[in-house]
């Protein structure tokens, strides 16, 4: 299945790639490349990561402090946030529809 992230999830990954090319030149391209290699985990693993509720998981980044959460629908996978470990890990749920 393939990993399909809604608008708001592609403006939080524009954002973070941002303020990571802001902090260091390049480590936007880092951050994006960690998150594709997840995204490929996910897409080849669906339910192998972490649920948070019903048809939604979590996969965490290992370099950067981020989560990816999608839900598991029939046939695609929907990126709802992408966000930093720190956040209220509820922000999420206000994605879902």
């Amino acid at each position: 299945m393939k990993l399909v992230l809604k608008a708001s999830a592609r403006r939080d990954l524009v954002e973070i790639c941002e303020w990571y090319e802001a902090q260091k030149p390049g480590l936007g391209d880092e951050f994006l490349d960690e998150y594709s290699n997840v995204a490929v985990r996910i897409e080849e693993f669906p339910t192998a990561f972490h649920e948070v509720d019903a048809d939604v998981r979590c996969a965490r980044l290992k370099r950067f402090p981020y989560l990816i959460f999608y839900k598991v629908e029939v046939e695609k996978l929907v990126g709802l946030a992408v966000i930093h470990q720190h956040r209220d890990p509820e922000f999420w749920r206000h994605r879902t529809s």
